[in-house]
């Protein structure tokens, strides 16, 4: 008896849900239940359509069904879960809808590491680790900061429900939903990065994602909103100016800041209170002035802009890493793919992306006489 084919039929049997029998899987894999148990007992080999189909039935990866071990290009994703107050349950009611954008995340990494040959560094455990990495103000820069600094992908795109973190062959890679709301772009840039710095996605087990989602929003609150420096500010007395500002270099939104100061129990104003309680942006347009941020020069056309429109156009704009824009150059012009994945990243027609391919030498006439053996 092959020791291989044994080693496939008890993993397709660990895999099966519990309320599941031989004959219902034989039934959709369309396969006759005395084969099954053959090839379950290592009597019979799998053919390939089968073990493809028993994987997507049993939603798991084919290369571990077959091999016992995880495949080098696997996606691993975690999400950002929205709250129902009335069910208290967390969920991300937006997925299905989601898939087909992750999944041309994921094509787009496996198309640019075919090798899965291109991992992120190890990330620090600690918020107070990854906190010292980014350094001071990073909240300005957030997106930037974490590819030069910890080696975290940020991909943003149209479409999405919710923000999402992955790992793609080894690759930390957060995908956020484009939208002008900056302070929710920030939270949940945090919020994702607690999900990959704690080890989140090397988890399998479901039923930890309340578990998990509570660690990866305080994760994510500890990140942005220090507690040394909200137990360091008086909040009965702040005025309106103080806070808005506060808020603008937290990079966080009104609700966000007020619910850390009560779960942290600090004592809140009544009019600090009330501010909190209105709209991130009527706080920082009536009462933040220029934000303590310089005017970029624009020629004639400076006084147009202000800071809050910059954050919001930002969050709002497609994004997608040089560095994976640069590794589909490379193959596009060495001819190992085409580039319909870059004119989708860049948006653009598939004519727009023209990338020339290196000319090859032509032989020398002793090296063609060589090659003639004459």
């Amino acid at each position: 008896m092959d020791d291989g084919l044994v080693a496939i039929g008890v993993r397709v049997r660990d895999a099966m849900p519990s309320d599941m029998t031989q004959r219902s899987l034989a039934e959709q894999v369309e396969m006759p239940a005395d084969a099954l148990s053959r090839a379950l007992n290592g009597q019979r080999g799998f053919a390939s359509i089968e073990l493809a189909k028993i994987a997507e039935i049993l939603d798991v990866d084919l290369h571990w069904l077959i091999t016992g071990q995880e495949s080098p290009q696997r996606v691993r994703v975690a999400a950002r879960h929205e709250f129902d107050h009335y069910s208290g349950i967390r969920g991300v009611p937006g997925f299905e809808q989601d898939e087909d954008v992750l999944s041309a995340v994921a094509h787009a990494y496996r198309q640019a590491y075919p090798d899965a040959d291109h991992p992120s560094k190890a990330l620090p455990g600690t918020v107070e680790g990854v906190r010292e990495v980014l350094a001071d103000g990073f909240v300005r820069e957030f997106a930037d900061r974490l590819e030069a600094a910890l080696d975290v992908d940020v991909v943003r795109v149209p479409g999405l429900s919710t923000d999402y973190s992955v790992t793609i062959g080894g690759r930390h890679v957060i995908v956020l939903a484009a939208h002008a709301n900056w302070f929710r772009s920030n939270f949940s840039l945090a919020h994702e990065l607690g999900h990959l710095a704690l080890g989140h996605h090397d988890l399998d087990n479901p039923r930890g994602n309340d578990a998990r989602e509570g660690a990866a929003n305080r994760f994510a609150a500890d990140l942005l909103m220090l507690q040394s420096d909200l137990s360091g500010t008086d909040w009965e007395t702040i005025g309106p100016r103080d806070l808005a500002l506060f808020v603008w270099e937290s990079g966080v939104s009104t609700g966000a800041l007020l619910t850390r100061l009560d779960a942290l129990r600090i004592p809140v104003g009544e009019e600090t209170r009330g501010l909190l309680s209105g709209s991130t942006q009527r706080l920082l347009r009536r009462h933040g002035g220029d934000l303590g941020e310089k005017p970029v020069k624009r020629g004639p056309f400076t006084m147009l802009f202000d800071p809050i429109t910059e954050r919001m156009n930002a969050a709002a704009a497609r994004r997608f890493p040089l560095s994976l824009q640069e590794a589909h150059g490379k193959r596009i012009a060495n001819g190992e793919i085409t580039p319909g994945t870059l004119a989708w990243m860049l948006d653009t027609d598939l004519d727009d992306v023209v990338i020339d391919r290196p000319e090859r030498s032509r032989p020398s006439a002793d090296e063609l006489a060589d090659m003639l053996g004459l």
